[in-house]
């Protein structure tokens, strides 16, 4: 599992995640959850009785297996492992980390979407390269409650976070989407367009990635005052934390000018005001080290229904 560190004595800022350990999403505790034990063999299962009822009702199912690792050796050169299930008429493949092992999560809600899932019906599983653990295995399934006009916040670590885990969510309720991070660490992009500055390359992903984060939700049908970016440098809300309350520069992104400070308690970082501070194109915002005043004055502001994160392991919250 990701590990991270708050203390202001413990030095590692790292948040290493093992591939070769499981996930544990505690679905089987969840509210609204029921979870049923299946037979999982090499070639799938049959859909439980207790399921099969209440499958025109459900919307969601997962299926718990544990990898065992792939079926080829070290050295041979495969995309990445997969699992391909099918079912109903209905196919789907759902990819894994080379390497990867232990518990992971199959989506099988597609197959809900006919309503037909009949007692004992074969789900079949094809490895495409994954060996997995045969014997009982947990299948569950959720109902959720329709969106409509509920009130929804959504806080996303980094650009495109909050499209990849929450898109269909957003756009069919009232929600707003907060942005954390500019986006202006990890692999680097633009090598072509300048090639010997990597502090430019990085300097412009962050300010593409963060118009983007800006304009995707815009085309989803959210009001602009419903979409804010951060601002944060990507990948130093743990140094922020570590260093309160010195400025703590960009990792990779090299700025013509310094980011300015501003007092959290007067914080609006609206769409408008996002697009205001990018205009020059010539730096990213430095802000405060704490997400946290930030956060209780939206909740307060819109009092959301649900609350969404989306991929992220750290408390900084």
């Amino acid at each position: 599992h990701a590990t991270s560190s708050l203390s202001k004595q413990g030095p590692n800022l790292e948040e290493p995640f093992d591939k070769t350990h499981g996930y544990d999403y505690g679905l089987r505790s969840l509210a609204g959850g029921t979870t049923y034990t299946v037979d999982l063999t090499s070639n799938g299962f049959a859909w439980p009785a207790g399921a099969a009822a209440s499958s025109a009702e459900a919307d969601t199912a997962f299926l718990e297996v544990i990898l065992k690792g792939s079926t080829t050796s070290p050295t041979t050169q495969i995309d990445v492992p997969a699992i391909k299930t099918d079912g109903i008429g209905i196919n789907k493949v759902q990819y894994f980390e080379q390497g990867g092992k232990g518990r992971r999560y199959l989506d099988l809600s597609p197959l809900l979407t006919s309503g037909r899932i009949e007692s004992g019906e074969l789900i079949q599983l094809t490895s495409i390269e994954a060996d997995w653990q045969i014997g009982p295995a947990s299948l569950t399934t959720f109902t959720n409650p329709p969106a409509n006009d509920r009130r929804v916040l959504i806080l996303s670590p980094h650009p495109d976070d909050a499209e990849i885990a929450a898109y269909g969510l957003y756009t069919s309720s009232n929600a707003d989407v907060v942005t954390i991070t500019a986006g202006d660490a990890g692999k680097s992009k633009f090598g072509a367009l300048w090639s010997s500055n990597i502090g430019e390359q990085y300097r412009a992903k962050g300010r593409i990635r963060t118009v983007d984060s800006l304009a995707v939700p815009l085309l989803g049908g959210l009001r602009p005052k419903a979409i804010r970016n951060l601002g944060y440098y990507d990948g130093t809300l743990a140094q922020l934390w570590m260093d309160r309350p010195n400025i703590v520069c960009p990792k990779m992104a090299v700025l013509e000018e310094a980011g300015d400070t501003f007092d959290v308690s007067t914080l609006t970082m609206s769409c408008a005001t996002v697009r205001s501070s990018l205009a020059g194109m010539h730096w990213l915002p430095i802000c405060c080290w704490s997400l946290k005043p930030y956060v209780q004055r939206l909740l307060l502001h819109r009092i959301p229904c649900w609350i969404v994160m989306t991929i992220t392991s750290s408390p900084l919250l």
